[in-house]
């Protein structure tokens, strides 16, 4: 008897709780919102709603001379760095409720990018023309590359790759074209080469320094290594329309070069990553 009656003492606190709830949801919802719905601008921000979210809010425009449009490139990173922000919902009105936390992300983000040359980069218009660099002219830079010039980028992934590097052969300063519905990205990234002395195939690592994008392998016959890695670098450059994505789906057959697979960044450790890119060579 002591225990049913000390169940029903307990219930109306409960029961009173989520009254509370069901009041405060009728006048106004809540939710945390993802970074991958918000879309940076140069001294402004929009917050879209999902494909689920559509009719719960219309997009927000933010006024914010923190924001630049190159975050974009940003956004696994933050999404997983960073916390998510509080926002509500007053009728189909969007709030950022959680300045403190908004305020903070840029910080951060300011602070990451001060080490991050990438975001300097060129997104130029798709209509407009692009002067491409030759693989000849990346050849010749590749002479008078230095270690310290690669490790400014302050990435684990190409520091490590330099360690990998056959001294045989040269670290590639290439520019990877991104090439997208409207827009082009121009990016900066290196070709590394990997090899086992008494191995025929010779792998080839595209690290590009932005650290969004994935690791790109290609294993190649050592006989060919300079035709081969020259259509590498012909695709890397072409006009394929989001070819990394292609890369990713296994949609493109670059048979002709050899075989390639993705290495993708997360929050893996370097041992893992670098595991998965030498896996098989020895």
């Amino acid at each position: 008897m002591l225990d049913n009656s000390s169940e029903k003492k307990a219930q109306p606190k409960k029961l009173d709780k989520i009254k509370e709830q069901t009041v405060s949801n009728k006048l106004s919802k809540f939710f945390f919102l993802n970074w991958e719905n918000v879309l940076f601008k140069n001294d402004y921000y929009i917050i879209n709603p999902s494909s689920q979210q559509k009719k719960l809010f219309i997009p927000l425009t933010v006024k914010s001379p923190q924001s630049l449009e190159c975050y974009n490139y940003m956004i696994k990173y933050i999404e997983r760095k960073l916390p998510k922000i509080r926002c509500q919902i007053n009728g189909n009105t969007l709030t950022v409720i959680d300045t403190v936390n908004l305020d903070n992300a840029f910080l951060m983000i300011v602070e990451y990018t001060k080490q991050q040359d990438y975001l300097k980069q060129n997104v130029i218009d798709k209509s407009k023309k692009i002067n491409k660099i030759s693989f000849n002219t990346c050849l010749e830079k590749s002479k008078y590359l230095t270690d310290n010039e690669i490790k400014k980028y302050k990435s684990k992934y190409l520091n490590t790759l330099i360690s990998l590097q056959n001294k045989n052969y040269k670290i590639i300063p290439i520019i990877e074209t991104l090439t997208y519905k409207n827009m082009v990205y121009i990016e900066d990234a290196f070709i590394f080469t990997i090899c086992v002395k008494q191995n025929p195939i010779i792998r080839i690592i595209i690290e590009n320094i932005n650290p969004n994008r994935a690791t790109i392998v290609f294993n190649i016959i050592r006989n060919n290594y300079f035709e081969n890695v020259k259509k590498v670098f012909a695709f890397l450059n072409s006009d394929v329309i989001n070819k990394r994505q292609e890369l990713h789906n296994k949609s493109v057959d670059l048979s002709d070069i050899g075989t390639y697979y993705i290495v993708n960044h997360n929050d893996d450790s370097i041992h893992k990553w670098t595991f998965k890119l030498i896996k098989g060579m020895l």
